[in-house]
């Protein structure tokens, strides 16, 4: 979709992109037997939530716990641990992380793995790992050649509606809602996103 078609008839030639998504995948043995359920593929999506105990650690049974060490996931200088980027994480959660990517970019294609963190709160479930593999984290020298994307932090996008919101309540005499989940403080039911009604095409036949 999008200029894709275009750019690639440009350069001639067929090309076929081969995509699977793991949802959840976090028991023994799914998540390291990705080549016997998923084959060769070129782009590999996996829903992984660490907030919710989903994901390599809870299949490794290494689920961190107070007594584990903790870690920097990421070149602790004075700027990035002001910022809160680099942090100390438990090491059996970040191990886990990478022997979770090891067997994903270890498959045929040494596919593009993307990881989708279902973090509706607007928080960012996803950070240990994609610091870890950023320039300068605990993984970039060893995995910087591979490909990795993160989809994480879906409530972000709205912080601005709601803290016109919270304004509107607190002039009205209300009680303000906090939360940045959508189940804990609605959004208006006429402009679900601060801005439309309803979405550009629904994806379905809404006549019906």
């Amino acid at each position: 979709s999008g200029r894709c078609p275009q750019v690639l008839a440009a350069v001639g030639g067929i090309f076929e992109l081969r995509t699977a998504a793991g949802p959840r995948r976090d028991q023994y043995p799914d998540l390291f037997c990705l080549d016997a359920f998923l084959g060769d593929v070129d782009v590999l999506a996996q829903e992984w939530a660490p907030a919710w105990k989903r994901g390599p650690a809870k299949s490794l049974e290494w689920a961190p716990d107070d007594a584990d060490e903790l870690v920097w996931n990421s070149n602790a200088t004075a700027k990035k641990r002001m910022v809160g980027v680099a942090q100390r994480v438990p090491k059996k959660e970040l191990a886990a992380y990478e022997v979770g990517l090891r067997h994903a970019w270890g498959l045929r294609g040494r596919p593009a793995v993307s990881v989708i963190a279902a973090d509706a709160d607007g928080g960012d479930d996803a950070k240990t790992m994609r610091v870890a593999l950023e320039k300068g984290g605990a993984f970039f020298e060893a995995y910087h050649r591979f490909s990795a994307t993160f989809i994480s932090n879906f409530g972000a996008p709205l912080d601005k509606l709601r803290q016109t919101q919270r304004f509107q309540a607190r002039r009205a005499g209300k009680k303000p809602c906090w939360s940045r989940s959508i189940r804990a403080c609605p959004l208006p039911k006429e402009k679900p996103d601060g801005h439309h009604r309803r979405a550009r095409r629904d994806g379905f036949d809404a006549s019906k």
